[in-house]
């Protein structure tokens, strides 16, 4: 596979699509600066959609914050309402 694809939307959303083939899982699908102002990200997710051909997966959603989005939990929604 070729490298993720990337859409930057309103509300900071983010679609990814991981190249993984060998079920290794990215540590987050956002990382920033810890030194953001308060609220300066709000409304963040990410999704496992493909069990059925999909390994590897998301370990947090920002940084190191939020759970992780794989196998384990598809078309589960994994949001981080405001960081930091």
């Amino acid at each position: 596979m070729g490298r993720p694809f990337v859409f930057n939307g309103l509300a900071g959303r983010r679609l990814t699509r991981h190249p993984s083939q060998n079920g290794s899982a990215a540590d987050h699908v956002f990382e920033v600066p810890t030194t953001l102002p308060l609220a300066s990200l709000n409304d963040l997710l990410t999704i496992f959609l493909d069990p059925s051909h999909g390994s590897g997966g998301i370990r947090h959603v920002v940084n190191d914050v939020g759970g992780s989005s794989t196998k384990a939990n598809p078309d589960t929604p994994v949001t981080v309402v405001s960081y930091p």
